[in-house]
């Protein structure tokens, strides 16, 4: 259900204007009531898709543990702050910084071409955003033109709408057949294969930002470009007017298997630095490009407006769209000469040197087909082992990637389960840790891995403070604390040496100071009725008090504090005082 414009959440955020809305949520624009000047921000509407109890606690652990994540990321510069977090009737909101500028899809107008520099500026500039993230075991898994806001104060590029956030609705939909606990989020054209069955890694966000420079290189949507039907590569080369080194560069980014691109931000930036200035390619800015796109629907172009916020692709604008002309034809490249151009060559020469002899000979057309069929046939059959060869080769190299693959993916679960172990069994979850950033990045254990870091580093933060103030209790010879607070620790063989002394010995001064106080000695009249006194309830004097019972004689006379020892109760006649 759609928020209200002027209904207050939290009690101090006023939405004033909704933003999108789409299957994971809403986006709103809404001001901060509560600080000077009522600030804007945005505000983020999450609905669990299950909102059965077991759903929803998923979904709350999933999204408190994605929201200390989004305010992590933004310590840096350009990427929102998270400014509050809350649940309210079992549905979740974010609130984060209001970026002020516009996507940077309304600066890739189709049919328009962006320069290499520009392209190459662009890259660097979200490429640095991208290392911090994924140096902080994070992989944004939506990056598309309209998560990246170009701010009006800075014309800096900012990276928003976190896809990992979007799991919080996805909770309690039965994921059938998925081996990896991660939900599947991205967009199409800009999300690779691996991504699309739900196993994100680093640099499945370097093949989004790489498909993004080749958008403003051809000026045609990654829907737009043709894949080669053999490999699943992308072919872009020829709707672009680029220098070869920069080439390099983006093919790598965009292979289809993730392990035959770069693994991190860094060497893609390593690798762009190495460019230098572009050297001497000029490339030429045209109107159109040479393809033309089906079913386009008529928009009006694109005008930014200072409204536009960080809302997150919960409804993605649509595209502007210029209707593009054909241009003249190309000329087509000189074809290289190959050796079976070569041997193309010389089929003329052997033609007519069988058509001479025929004519001398009479042997007539017959053979001169012949002749010619043979070489054709001969001339396929070598393309055909030619092609065999190719396909043997590659089959070759996906088999061996797979089992690269495999084997990774078996360090990372051999990793993981040890760290588990080590965690569960032991309970030295700094040992635990350790374990568990030896998983490889590329494994499919790897979210899993950083998942179970960030919770173990959180506990282990929680237990060495509980010990710290056991330790100082116990120095301090605060026994009852230190026996309550150290029950807070678990028993396993990691805390058990460290607290387990001190906890006995707290124990064993509880139960002296028990027993100091526990002895009283009692004053007792052996006579029919046995009048039983305590003295502890008895007055305090130095003068002799008697005190008599119905059938009791004689007296109790009390020389000392009332209950400190029995010899201080001097007594006669039916009375007697014992340690009882």
């Amino acid at each position: 259900m759609t928020i209200e414009v002027g209904k207050t959440l939290a009690g101090h955020y006023q939405i004033i204007k909704s933003l999108s809305s789409g299957g994971f949520g809403e986006t709103y624009i809404a001001e901060d009531t509560h600080r000077p000047g009522n600030p804007q921000c945005v505000l983020k509407h999450l609905k669990p898709a299950n909102s059965s109890q077991q759903g929803l606690a998923i979904a709350r652990r999933l999204f408190n543990s994605e929201a200390q994540v989004l305010e992590k990321l933004g310590e840096h510069s350009q990427i929102p702050r998270l400014f509050a977090y809350f649940e309210e009737n079992q549905e979740f909101y974010l609130v984060q910084e209001f970026i002020e500028g516009h996507p940077l899809s309304a600066e890739l107008p189709l049919g328009q071409r962006w320069s290499e520099t520009q392209v190459k500026t662009m890259l660097e500039d979200v490429l640095s955003i991208l290392e911090f993230v994924h140096n902080q075991g994070v992989i944004h898994r939506d990056i598309k033109p309209d998560n990246i806001m170009r701010r009006e104060s800075d014309h800096k590029l900012v990276l928003i709408d976190f896809g990992a956030i979007k799991e919080v609705g996805n909770q309690g939909i039965p994921q059938t057949g998925q081996v990896s606990g991660t939900v599947a989020i991205g967009t199409p054209g800009y999300m690779p294969t691996e991504q699309g069955r739900g196993k994100p890694r680093p640099n499945s966000d370097l093949y989004a930002l790489g498909m993004i420079a080749i958008q403003a290189l051809t000026g045609m949507l990654p829907n737009q470009l043709r894949e080669d039907n053999d490999t699943g590569e992308i072919s872009w080369q020829d709707q672009a007017e680029v220098s070869p080194a920069l080439t390099v560069v983006l093919s790598q980014m965009i292979r289809y298997h993730f392990k035959d691109r770069y693994k991190t931000a860094t060497e893609v930036l390593t690798a762009l630095q190495s460019l230098g200035s572009g050297g001497t390619y000029q490339p030429t800015e045209v109107a159109n490009p040479t393809y033309q796109p089906t079913a386009v629907a008529n928009s009006q172009t694109y005008q930014p407006s200072h409204e536009t916020a960080n809302q997150g692709p919960m409804a993605a604008p649509t595209p502007p769209v210029s209707k593009p002309s054909l241009p003249s034809e190309p000329s087509l490249p000189a074809q290289p000469t190959s050796p079976e151009a070569k041997g193309q060559n010389k089929t003329p020469m052997l033609i007519g040197a069988m058509i001479l002899t025929l004519l001398v000979f009479g042997g007539g057309g017959f053979l001169y087909v012949q002749a010619e069929n043979a070489q054709q046939q001969e001339i396929a059959a070598e393309r055909q082992r030619e092609a065999q060869e190719q396909r043997q080769r590659e089959a070759q190299e996906q088999r061996q990637r797979e089992a690269q693959e495999r084997e990774q993916n078996q360090l990372g679960e051999q990793k993981l389960a040890q760290a588990k172990k080590e965690a569960e069994e032991s309970g030295n979850l700094q040992a635990a840790i350790a374990l568990a950033k030896e998983v490889p990045v590329d494994s499919d254990s790897y979210q899993n891995a950083q998942t179970a870091i960030n919770k173990w580093e959180e506990v282990w933060q929680t237990y060495q403070n509980i010990f710290a103030q056991v330790e100082a209790a116990y120095n301090a010879g605060r026994w009852q604390e230190v026996e309550n607070v150290a029950r807070q620790l678990p028993q396993n063989p990691y805390w058990n040496p460290k607290v387990d002394p001190m906890y006995y010995e707290a124990k064993a001064q509880l139960k002296a100071i028990q027993a100091a106080e526990a002895t009283k000695y009692f004053c007792v009249c052996n006579a029919p009725g046995n009048i039983r006194y305590d003295p502890s309830v008895l007055p305090s004097t130095n003068s002799p008090t008697n005190i008599s019972g119905s059938s009791c004689s004689g007296s109790l006379t009390n020389y000392g504090a009332r209950g400190e020892r029995g010899d201080d109760w001097h007594f006669t006649g039916t009375w007697s005082c014992d340690n009882q």
